[in-house]
């Protein structure tokens, strides 16, 4: 068997060279795709603004009186209720909802109290900074919010008499 002799400084030079080729004609390709791309955004950013809940659809407020927690057999129920009797609920993932739980009860649960369901665009956005949750990360925050916010929407779909998709 003949001996092949490798200097280990050559090998990495010429890798390294052989990569940053790569890379640049990568990037001369991207720069080319993303010019030949460039598209007028103004009618998609014109939906975006829009809200996506059509608030007609409920003519008197929906104050949110309640929004409760309950868990049976591992399963944890959220239940939100208006100063009018309507009800809407939601299945958390109750996997991370054993951890979470206490966030949904201290620092989510208080800001949606005396809240208006029909501003759920809105709330969303405010509940993020609300008691700095945007400190937050993740799971954390999104599944007990994520649970509140299907539990609302759920809320909405009834009192319209639609699916939540309808709204």
């Amino acid at each position: 068997m003949a001996r092949v002799d490798i200097n280990r400084r050559a090998f990495i030079a010429s890798s390294m060279a052989s990569t940053a080729g790569l890379v640049i004609s990568a990037c001369d390709g991207a720069v080319e795709v993303q010019t030949k791309q460039a598209r007028d955004y103004s009618t998609l950013d014109q939906v975006l603004n829009e809200p996506i809940i059509d608030q007609s659809q409920f003519p008197d407020s929906l104050i949110i009186e309640s929004l409760d927690l309950m868990v049976s057999q591992g399963n944890f129920i959220c239940q939100v209720r208006t100063t009018s009797g309507a009800t809407g609920y939601c299945v958390s993932n109750n996997t991370q909802m054993q951890s979470l739980y206490p966030i949904f009860t201290h620092r989510l649960r208080p800001f949606f109290i005396k809240k208006d369901a029909r501003d759920l665009e809105s709330l969303l956005a405010e509940v993020y900074v609300f008691r700095s949750n945007y400190k937050l990360q993740n799971l954390a925050l999104w599944v007990p919010l994520a649970t509140i916010e299907f539990a609302i929407l759920d809320l909405l779909g009834r009192v319209a008499g639609k699916p939540m998709g309808a709204l």
